[in-house]
């Protein structure tokens, strides 16, 4: 069953590209919307994590990060809204700044989340969102999740015919390099041979646009939304565009 598929990633908060996606998408006419995570910004989380990470401390819940979380309540109310008002299936994982996992799972509409869930549409579409690591577990500050996590999520999923794999984190390929370091994960190339969907649709390496045959599974990095990044799927096709 062939779909057009419209892939966005990395919001990041900009939600002046809003109304131009919604007249994009009303000239595209997808099937379905997957999302590859990082609707908010999360700054002051992701700031305080990695100081704390560089000082050898245990990151703590500062006023700052306190104060951010409205903001980041205002941008997941923003963008659901405008998915749920345009009236067409999408399907979401959350990015390694839509922490804690906890606040995203409450905020993201339960049927649009295939976050280490399979969905059928009738295709089946499942995904893992977060940042894929071979060890590092972090659910408060950003989102990672290690190798043994994933596997044990994800293995129920193989052999049942997945058509689309969503990933926050790319494969290691030509969509995962920005600026010359390396944001791709081996555990999405290990998901890719475990499950062998059709089409495994990533984001986090804002700059990556691009696509990549890994096998029999075509690769898709649409590139940051926040940038008006966006790509078009359709079976062997891609058509990569930016909105204007």
């Amino acid at each position: 069953m062939t779909v057009r598929i419209l892939t966005l990633s990395d919001f990041h908060g900009a939600t002046h590209v809003l109304d131009l996606l919604k007249a994009k998408i009303s000239l595209i006419s997808p099937d379905i919307i997957t999302f590859s995570g990082d609707i908010v910004k999360g700054h002051n989380r992701g700031d305080e994590w990695l100081q704390a990470r560089d000082e050898g401390r245990t990151p703590e819940i500062t006023d700052s990060i306190k104060r951010e979380e409205k903001e980041d309540l205002q941008f997941y109310h923003a963008f659901f809204s405008f998915l749920d008002g345009i009236k067409i299936p999408y399907f979401v994982v959350p990015g390694n700044m839509d922490a804690p996992e906890s606040r995203f799972l409450q905020a993201c509409p339960q049927p649009r989340l295939v976050h280490q869930i399979l969905v059928k549409t009738p295709i089946c579409i499942a995904g893992f969102g977060g940042e894929l690591t071979e060890a590092q577990e972090e659910m408060t500050f950003v989102l990672q999740y290690p190798k043994e996590t994933v596997i044990e999520a994800m293995k129920p999923f193989s052999g049942k015919e997945i058509s689309i794999l969503v990933t926050h984190s790319p494969p290691i390929s030509s969509l995962s390099c920005e600026d010359g370091q390396e944001k791709g994960s081996d555990v999405v190339n290990y998901l890719v041979d475990l499950l062998r969907p059709e089409y495994v649709i990533c984001g986090h390496a804002h700059n990556a646009q691009n696509s990549e045959w890994i096998k029999t599974t075509l690769a898709v990095n649409p590139g940051a939304l926040k940038y008006g990044n966006y790509a078009v799927v359709e079976g062997d096709m891609v058509e990569f565009g930016r909105l204007v």
